[in-house]
């Protein structure tokens, strides 16, 4: 026959105010979470969100819609240049990609020789080339570019995709440094800003820099959402 303890009294009455303080807590977050929910939908009721890309390196104006006053940015700054295992050659920077005067992203920093490009404010910092050992190592592989918006890096020598960094070049022998891959360009997601209705902005799409013997950057983009 099994025997089961029962709990004290005072036990009991400890779990139940255990268990009723959970209880409290999850219904008052469930409250919590509900009303957020609601302000979201009250808020844009009976809206439709509506966007505008810009995926071409230039500059454009965009006017706000009527009644609009938040906007809602997802953009990256053109990615860095890879470079190639050549002395004292240098990469070219991404471009800048901005919203008016509320937002500026910076491009991704282009590699030099065998190093790797520095990433763009949050941007993805490129990758060193390598080098041999051996006479039998062969020629080494260059640096993969930094991951951009989308991530993904850009292979040896590869032209990158959007806001990454370009891939760096392969050494010519074992002995020599393969190139830097290029730094990603800085990128925001889904970044609110106020905006003034019926007004007009400039968007900057930064282009991406140019490899030296590496891969090129990959070009910016903005992509501007909003509720209408």
């Amino acid at each position: 026959m099994n025997i089961i303890d029962m709990a004290t009294k005072t036990m009991q009455t400890a779990i139940k105010s255990v268990v009723d303080t959970i209880k409290t807590t999850t219904d008052a977050t469930s409250v919590k979470v509900d009303n957020i929910d609601n302000q979201i939908k009250n808020k844009n009721s009976g809206k439709v969100m509506k966007s505008v890309v810009f995926d071409t390196p230039g500059t454009y104006t965009w006017k706000v819609p009527d009644k609009v006053t938040e906007v809602y940015i997802t953009a990256s700054a053109g990615g860095g240049g890879g470079a190639s295992e050549a002395s004292g050659a240098k990469a070219n920077s991404g471009g800048v990609t901005s919203f008016g005067n509320l937002l500026s992203l910076i491009g991704g920093g282009g590699a030099n020789t065998s190093l790797g490009g520095t990433g763009g404010g949050n941007g993805g910092f490129g990758g060193n080339g390598t080098r041999g050992a051996t006479t039998n190592d062969g020629p080494m592989p260059g640096g993969t570019g930094g991951a951009g918006i989308y991530g993904g890096n850009a292979g040896n020598g590869a032209n990158a995709s959007t806001g990454a960094g370009g891939g760096g070049a392969f050494s010519s022998t074992y002995d020599k440094s393969a190139g830097g891959g290029g730094g990603a360009g800085e990128f925001k997601i889904k970044y609110p800003i106020s905006v003034i209705q019926n007004s007009t902005y400039t968007i900057t799409v930064g282009n991406g820099g140019n490899g030296y013997g590496g891969g090129a950057g990959g070009k910016g983009i903005m992509i501007v959402e909003w509720w209408e």
